[in-house]
């Protein structure tokens, strides 16, 4: 998981990029990171779904957006995977 920035004032934007590899194939792997009240997540929202290819690097990103001002901590990742049938 990486920021391009590190600090931010109140309203301003922040990117979120995450990029995972497996070694095997994975058709349904669902990602959320559940964020804290004082960020706000644009786009998508704050859980996506995806597929993984073996061996090939993919990666999901989303815009947060600060809400108030403070130290807020970054939001851990959630990671579930799911075979073919669910």
């Amino acid at each position: 998981m990486e920021l391009d920035r590190d600090r931010l004032l109140e309203g301003e934007d922040v990117h979120l990029a995450v990029t995972l590899e497996s070694n095997a194939n994975v058709p349904w792997l669902r990602l959320a990171w559940p964020v804290p009240p004082a960020l706000e997540v644009a786009g998508a929202g704050d859980v996506v779904g995806i597929a993984l290819a073996a061996d090939t690097p993919a990666g999901v990103d989303t815009t947060l957006t600060t809400r108030r001002w403070g130290v807020v901590p970054l939001p851990r990742l959630l990671i579930r995977a799911h075979d073919e049938l669910g």
